[in-house]
């Protein structure tokens, strides 16, 4: 049987061994999962965050710690930059040789 998320209060949610997994063990899979959900029910967005903070609380993390789906934003935004500076890169190293071919 398939659970209703949208039915479950934030303590429920908090309870449920899928949600603990996205919070304390993600993985590709259930994150996934979870960002589906929420773009598919945004509205359910702040009883997933008290969920959230309520399973960080019973297993003693801080709410400053970087949930699962804020460390991907910020692994993408790292993936850009470097990209952007290997291109950079790149293109010195083109000019310079344009420059001592002239």
């Amino acid at each position: 049987m398939e659970i209703d998320y949208v039915k479950l209060t934030a303590d429920e949610i908090a309870r449920d061994p899928l949600f603990k997994k996205w919070i304390l063990q993600p993985s590709p899979g259930v994150n996934h999962f979870w960002q589906s959900f929420l773009q598919l029910h945004p509205t359910q967005k702040q009883k997933v965050q008290q969920a959230r903070e309520l399973l960080m609380l019973v297993y003693g993390f801080s709410s400053t710690q970087l949930d699962p789906l804020r460390k991907e934003a910020i692994h993408r935004q790292l993936i850009a930059r470097i990209d952007q500076s290997r291109k950079r890169k790149i293109r010195t190293k083109i000019l310079f040789s344009i420059l001592a071919v002239s």
